[in-house]
């Protein structure tokens, strides 16, 4: 499973954020990027733009996730991930 933010009206204060990332480490994985797994991202949103997309698309990718979770689908359709 991975997924990708949203914006939402209320900013959360420095505390909340604090407790909420701490509980985000406990339920998800980090996917780190190679050099040249960035530049693959990379390239591809030079190609079509999007760099925030691109790399999101990479680390789900490498991830093997069965699901991508997004607010934001019709950027990621603009791009076949394989």
């Amino acid at each position: 499973m991975a997924w990708t933010a949203r914006r939402f009206s209320r900013r959360a204060t420095p505390d909340e954020a604090v407790l909420f990332l701490g509980s985000l480490r406990e339920r998800v994985m980090s996917i780190a990027l190679s050099g040249s797994e960035y530049v693959q991202a990379a390239e591809l949103a030079a190609a079509s733009g999007g760099i925030y997309v691109a790399l999101t698309g990479q680390c789900f990718l490498k991830s093997q996730a069965e699901i991508l979770y997004t607010w934001n689908l019709k950027h990621f359709l603009r791009w076949e991930l394989r």
